[in-house]
């Protein structure tokens, strides 16, 4: 875990959530939920981040880590939001990770 002045320092430093690179932004959105960093504007552009995206390395992640902190709400609100875009394969492999921990 992080602090919270480390995240938004490397937000500010390096706006890592404006990347283009999918990998880059998949990794950012998973340390930033891990580290329950709950900057407006980066939850935005998660939450769109999520919906650009159906690819299983870059989504699960960030699935997994909202479940670890607890966001387990906000992932199954994502994953409602982006039910109709992503494939089966990726559905259940989400489920598989929200549901364990209801």
């Amino acid at each position: 875990m992080m602090s919270p002045r480390i995240i938004k320092e490397l937000d500010n430093l390096y706006e890592l959530k404006y990347s283009l690179d999918y990998n880059m932004l998949s990794r950012w959105f998973t340390l930033t939920a891990l580290n329950k960093y709950s900057d407006l504007t980066n939850n935005n552009l998660m939450r769109e981040f999520l919906s650009k995206t159906g690819r299983v390395s870059f989504v699960l992640p960030i699935y997994e880590a909202l479940v670890e902190v607890g966001w387990i709400q906000k992932a199954d609100m994502y994953l409602s939001e982006n039910f109709g875009f992503y494939h089966p394969t990726t559905i259940a492999a989400i489920e598989a990770v929200i549901f364990r921990k209801v």
